[in-house]
Parts: C-alpha cells; structure tokens; sequence
C-alpha cells in the first residue's frame, strides 16, 4: 500500500513537473511574444521619432520659406506705395500747374474782353 501510494505520489509529481515545464515553457514563449512586440512597439516608436524629426524640418524649411515670402510681398507693397505716392504728388503737381495755366488763361480773357467792352463803349459814347 505504502509501494502504491509512493508510485502515485511518483506520478502526481511526474505530471506536476510536466506542468511545471509546460507552463515554463508557454511562460518562456509569452516572454519571446511579449520581447517581440516590445521590440516592435521600439522600432514603431524610433520610425515615428524619426518621422517626427524629418517633419519637424520641412516646417521649419516651410515657415523660413513663408517669412521670406512675407518680407518680399511687403518690400513690393512698400515699393507699390512709394510709386502711388510719387505719382499722386506729380498728378497734383501737374493739377496745380494746369489750374494756374486755366486762371491765367481766364484772367488775360477777361481782361481783354474788359478792354473790348471799354472800347465798344467809347465807339458807342462817340456815335
């Protein structure tokens, strides 16, 4: 009795050993899965950081790009305005010149239609 309680307590043993390197095993493959995907999660990771990086460039190119752009644009708007400026100043100028050129013009006209009317009358006293 005391042989077969040995012989079984040999087997559950036996067997708790079998379970015992099964879950080694399976604990050793769970391991290797789990050391994958770490692995995977790492290389995911380093490519976004060096997407990120590759990114992060071409925004800083694209902004430069943009504030060289802007300060052009404002060197034309400012050359624009400065031309706009010049002409609306030689516009007036030629605006007052030909004011003055129409009130000389209706000055001497009147003067000699004064002269005209004077001698009109005189002409008309006489008769």
């Amino acid at each position: 009795n005391a042989i077969a309680q040995g012989q079984h307590a040999q087997l559950v043993a036996m067997d708790l050993r079998d379970q015992l390197d099964q879950a080694k095993s399976l604990e050793g493959y769970e391991q290797s899965k789990n050391d994958n995907e770490v692995l995977t999660v790492r290389k995911q990771y380093d490519e976004l950081i060096k997407y990120s990086s590759t990114v992060e460039v071409e925004l800083r190119t694209l902004l430069e790009n943009a504030a060289k752009n802007e300060n052009l644009l404002r060197e034309q708007l400012n050359a624009i305005q400065a031309q706009r400026d010049e002409a609306e100043a030689k516009n007036s100028k030629q605006m007052e010149e030909a004011k003055s050129h129409y009130e000389e013009l209706y000055s001497t006209e009147m003067k000699q239609m004064q002269q005209d009317l004077s001698v009109i009358r005189q002409a008309l006293e006489k008769s």
